[in-house]
Parts: C-alpha cells; structure tokens; sequence
C-alpha cells in the first residue's frame, strides 16, 4: 500500500498591516507587503475593503437607491429614461433596463398593480403582468447590477458647488454640511448649504462699525435705525466697553434699505449708539485653506457655533445663518490655524500665538484679557488635549518643534518646549485618544505620560517609512474616523494612508498602516455624527464636488482597485521544500463579492511560472437565528465564508495576492488565511 503523505495545517490572523522595511522572507504572517484599498479593522480584526464613496449635495444618496422588477407585455415602445404611469395605479417609475418580458425600474413613486395599461407621455406602450416587486432580482449578483444602475441614475442629479476651482473647505455643523468655494470669477468665496434639493447659498450679510452703546443690550432681529435708513440687525461683534454707554465693535445687519448709513447717532429700539461711518459687505476673499474648530463660549445650549480661519482673511464665526468676521487688529489680519481651548479662542499669526478675552471670541483687546505668545517659528497646527483643570493643555505645532501650552488663564499661560526636534505639517494634527501628526520623521504619536507635564513622542510609521519618504510633501489633510478607530491622512495624487488605532495596556497604540487609493486627490475632510447618532465623513476635491465617503460599493460610479499581498511565507520551516495543497481565506462579506486569488513561490523566482488566477463570487451577510434585523441578513448565507485557493508546487515559501476590481461588489473582511501543505526534505 502507498503510504498517504501526512498533510499539516496552519491557520495565521491577519494583522499588522503594510509591512515595507522587512525582507520579504522575514515579515510575519498576517502582515501584508504590499496592498491597496484595504484597511485595518481594528474593531473586528482583519483587513477589510473599503467602501466607497459618491457625490454630495443633499440630495437622494445613491447608494440608498432602490429598484423593482414589473413584468410586462410589449405593445409599443420602450426606451431606458423613459417614465412610466399606471393607468389605473397612476404609480410612476424610471426605466433603467429593459428585459425580454420585464422592466427595471426606479425612482418608483406608488403601487404598479398587475394587468394595468404603461404609459409613456400619456400613450400605452406595455402591458403589466405583475405588480411592480422591490429589489426583485433572480440572484444576487443581479440584484447587485440593477442596484448599480439606480444608483448611476439618481448620481446624474447630484451637483457640484457652484463657484469655480478646488472645494476650499468643508464643516459638518449641527447635521448640516457647508461647502466653501471660490464664486465663479474666482473673486471672492461663498458658503453653500446641503439641503434636499441640493445646493443653497448661505448669504453674506452687512457690518457697520459703532461706539457709545448703551441704554440695553440689543435685541437680534430688532430695527436698526437712523433717520430714514433702516436694517435688521442680527449680531454686535462687541469689542470693548459694557451695554452701559461705552460698547463699541461691530454690528451685523441685512442689507440696509433707504440709503446707507453714515457717522451719527442711531438706535435698535431702546439701545442707543453712534455709527462710525456707511455699512460694508461682509465677503470671504478667494482662495485659503479653510480650518474650523466648534466651540460653546457661553452658558446657552444652542450657542455653539463655528470659529474658522482660512489665511488669507479674517477670522470669523459662523452659525448656519450669519457670518460674523472677526478683528484682532494685526496689521496684517491673516490666521492660519485656529483653536478652542479654556474659553480662550486661540489664533496663529505666522511664529505669533494670540488668544481672545476669556469666553469672548470679539475680544482682542489686552484690556479685555487678549494677549500674545511668541513661538520662535510657523506655527503649523495647534491641538489643545482634554483633561481636567489641572492637566488641560495644548500644543503648539510647528514644522519642526512642538511646544505645549500650560496653565488655566492668560494670567499663566507658559509655553514650554515638548520636543525641539519633533513638530508636525499643517493639516495633519489629529486627537483621537492621543495626539497623532505627520513629522519629518513620519507619522507620530504624542501623548501624555505619567509624570505630569511631559509628553512622549513615539513614531509609529516605521515599517512603512520608504512609502512616508516618498509622498512626505504632498499631504493634503487629514481626519480621524471615531467608529472604525481610525486616522487617516491625504496626498495630492489621491492616495491615503489610513492607520488603525487600538487599545494597548497603557493607552492607544497603531495596529498598522495601510494604503488606499481614491483616484482623486482630497482637499478637505468634515467628519461629525448625522441626526442619527451615525458618524459621516465628506471631502472636497479639486473638481468643485463634494463627497460622501465610506459609503456604497463604488467611487462614484468608478469600480473600486484593491488587492493584498501576503508575504512569502515558510510555515515555520524556512529551509523545508513543501507541496502546497490548498489555502483557505476565512472571510466576512457584506453582501456579495467576487475575489480573484493567485500565488507565488519559492520568494517569487523566475524559475516558477506564474500562477493562473482562480476567481470566486460569495454571498454574505449572514446572521444568527433570532439575532438579526429582518431584510438586513441573507437568508443561509453563512457568517464567514471560506475561499478555497488550490494550490502547486513545492518550494519553501508562498505568498497569496488577492484581488478584486468592481463597482458592484460589497466591502469584505479577510479576517485568517489557512495553508494545507505537506514537507518534503530539507533543501540543499
């Protein structure tokens, strides 16, 4: 009898992330050396497509977008676009595609019933033989397709911001985003709302500048008057003085009507003041990189606002309705970063860190508690850390360096140097559990140790320095994603690097990096929590559109590229020839994908032929039996699935590469990879 050979078995997790420093041979399993739009699942573990993203503007997203199948008799004719009426339902849909004896339909509006005449333009074209069934697809890579071509027909409607060039800045502001951008002769900026039909301009109001305020605090909305000239009055931007005679700043007020107003005595109902002099339109100047901070300096619950600078003009607040600029008096009134931080508003000039009166952002008078720090160099992000009235503290970041800000008040503000050697580029200082920044040195963590007072600088890019080197001075922006645990950064030529954060014994740790890829470069990222407690993420690119990420199954149409490459792996016997025999992916599918596999062995050598690729299509979206929402399972869908990779050959080592390339498919998780294998001798 021929003796069976013994076939041994190991299973390695997937963790790590890109590891680009370690000879291929060396890196450890579970690692990947070489990957693109997967990303670290640092709350189920393993590495999980991304999702996608889609344009933006307030409208109908895509990727909620539903289809129905009807079945029909043709009598006439049909073409896709075309909208059809129930004649008896007087249900309405949009074709997407037509079949032999059915429609695709969407933007469904009703109930089609079975047996009803089709109307095009009032003139029957078809015949119903069924009702209309939602997401009635025969299988699921075909229900995936049809979901595909509603989504492509609702995208057409979305629009870009209107104005000219890149997307200047974004904010995410009481469940309603605001898009910055260039007006159309690229003269000046406008803000634009998402609303449910897309786009609207949030406009620019009117400042008149006063001194003698007195007689009552004046009340927003009331009258401003003078003479025969008349205007709403919204804010007081008041700078100095009391509501008692002696207020004097700024008002925000509509467009006037009666003329302009001029130098003289005016009033808002009871209060009583003295114009400086005629109203001026409150504008945004073109261009800026914009950066916001939300902040509440007041006791009120519904007065926290946005405090945002943009380099290239004044500081200002905003609350959804009213843009208020604010002055400090700089001579050259230009803030590049911004900061909230002990009641303070915290501005940076150039190596110049100036702070507001306590609890007042108007206030940059020394009289009223503004003052100054200088830094000694650029400032190139400011990072105020939680903690309590003892521990709060804020550092200063600048291209080279890093200072920290103690103390309570203006009274005791010290900025001491945290690292003369460690600073941070503009728009990538992030908190999430811990400060975390691109360096020279690549990324860093910085956080607090337990001495009080100190912190610690540890880079944690390493294994994929060579990568930081090469896009080290193309980086856009950055966010933190709460939910996934995440901080990514951005690059002009459209890639990312996103780098999972967990939960290590002494605090947050990187569980690793790992490379994506969006074709477009990302300008500026607004993150925040939706009415539904659910955080959303947006971005703004050079083509005036924005984005909403982390959603569908495509970039905006466009099929999503991935792949990961696992290294070259010896199964613990690094000088044994072994036959390999099979590998096993253990993975979670969202709701379907189609993976392509192959391998390489013996580290890749020429002397092996490539192997051929072998293709596979799975359903996911499993669930346990009485543990699930209804319509959000796939009914015997398994809650892993396992990829079986035939293998051949024998050599030493093996490596996987998977790979998919869809507009269609669903995010997926590789949580494990198993080799079945059998060891020969030992190479000589």
């Amino acid at each position: 009898m021929i003796p069976i050979p013994n076939v041994d078995v190991q299973f390695h997790q997937l963790a790590g992330g890109l590891d680009l420093v370690t000879a291929a041979t060396l890196i450890k399993p579970g690692y990947v050396m070489d990957s693109c739009n997967y990303e670290i699942d640092s709350i189920n573990g393993g590495y999980r497509r991304i999702n996608g993203f889609e344009r933006f503007d307030g409208r109908t997203s895509p990727s909620t977008a539903t289809y129905s199948v009807i079945d029909i008799t043709l009598t006439g004719t049909l073409a896709v676009g075309n909208t059809i009426t129930g004649n008896t339902s007087a249900a309405t849909g949009k074709i997407l595609r037509i079949n032999a004896g059915e429609l695709i339909i969407g933007r469904v509006t009703g109930t089609f019933v079975s047996g009803e005449d089709l109307m095009v333009s009032a003139v029957k074209q078809a015949e119903s033989t069924s009702a209309a069934i939602v997401e009635g697809a025969s299988s699921v890579a075909t229900h995936m397709a049809y979901k595909s071509l509603a989504a492509d027909d609702l995208r057409a409607d979305i629009q870009a911001v209107p104005g000219s060039g890149q997307i200047r800045g974004l904010v995410y502001y009481k469940s309603v985003l605001y898009a910055f951008r260039n007006n159309a002769g690229g003269t000046a900026v406008d803000i634009y709302k998402h609303t449910g039909s897309g786009w609207a301009n949030v406009p620019l109001l009117y400042e008149v500048q006063f001194t003698g305020g007195g007689g009552a605090t004046p009340t927003e909305g009331a009258t401003l008057t003078q003479g025969g000239v008349t205007a709403t009055f919204r804010r007081a931007a008041k700078q100095s003085g009391a509501w008692t005679g002696s207020a004097a700043g700024r008002l925000l007020i509509s467009a006037p009507s009666g003329g302009n107003f001029a130098a003289g005595a005016a009033t808002i109902g009871a209060t009583t003041l003295t114009l400086s002099g005629a109203q001026t339109a409150v504008t945004l100047p073109a261009g800026g990189n914009y950066e916001f901070v939300q902040y509440n300096f007041t006791g009120s619950t519904d007065t926290q606002r946005v405090y945002g600078v943009n380099g290239s003009g004044l500081a200002f607040e905003f609350d959804g309705t009213y843009l208020v600029p604010i002055r400090t008096g700089m001579t050259t009134d230009t803030p590049s970063h911004i900061a909230a931080h002990r009641n303070y508003l915290f501005l940076s000039f150039r190596g110049s860190l100036q702070m507001s009166g306590i609890g007042d952002p108007y206030a940059w008078s020394p009289v009223l508690g503004a003052s100054e720090i200088a830094m000694g160099d650029t400032i190139t992000a400011l990072l105020p850390f939680p903690g309590d009235a003892t521990t709060s503290a804020m550092s200063v970041f600048s291209s080279e360096s890093t200072r920290t800000l103690y103390g309570s008040s203006s009274a005791d503000f010290k900025l001491a140097t945290a690292s003369p050697t460690t600073g941070a580029k503009s728009g990538t200082a992030q908190w999430l559990g811990a400060a975390y920044c691109l360096s020279d040195r690549g990324v860093q963590q910085v956080s607090q140790s337990q001495a009080f007072g100190d912190f610690q600088f540890n880079a944690v890019s390493g294994l994929i320095q060579p990568l930081i080197n090469d896009i080290q001075g193309t980086v856009t922006t950055s966010c933190v994603l709460k939910e996934k645990n995440q901080y990514r950064l951005f690059f002009s030529d459209g890639v990312a690097l996103c780098m999972g954060i967990g939960q290590g014994k002494y605090g947050p740790i990187s569980t690793g990096f790992m490379k994506l890829d969006y074709g477009i470069p990302v300008r500026c990222v607004a993150t925040g929590m939706n009415s539904s407690g659910r955080e959303v993420c947006y971005f703004g690119s050079d083509d005036g559109y924005v984005y909403q990420d982390g959603v569908g199954t495509s970039f905006d149409g466009s099929a999503i590229e991935s792949w990961l490459r696992l290294p070259y792996n010896h199964l613990k016997t690094p000088r044994y020839l072994k036959t390999f025999r099979k590998a096993v992916l253990d993975i979670v599918i969202d709701e379907y994908s189609t993976l392509r596999t192959s391998y390489d062995i013996a580290s890749g050598s020429t002397a092996y032929a490539q192997s051929s690729s072998t293709s596979q299509s799975a359903v996911g979206a499993g669930g346990y039996w009485d543990q699930f929402t209804w319509d959000d399972f796939t009914w015997d869908a398994p809650i892993v699935t396992s990829f079986d990779v035939p293998l051949g050959g024998t050599e030493k080592n093996i490596s996987l590469l998977v790979y998919g390339n869809s507009a269609v498919d669903s995010p997926h998780t590789i949580q494990g990879a198993s080799f079945q294998f059998t060891i020969r001798r030992l190479a000589r």
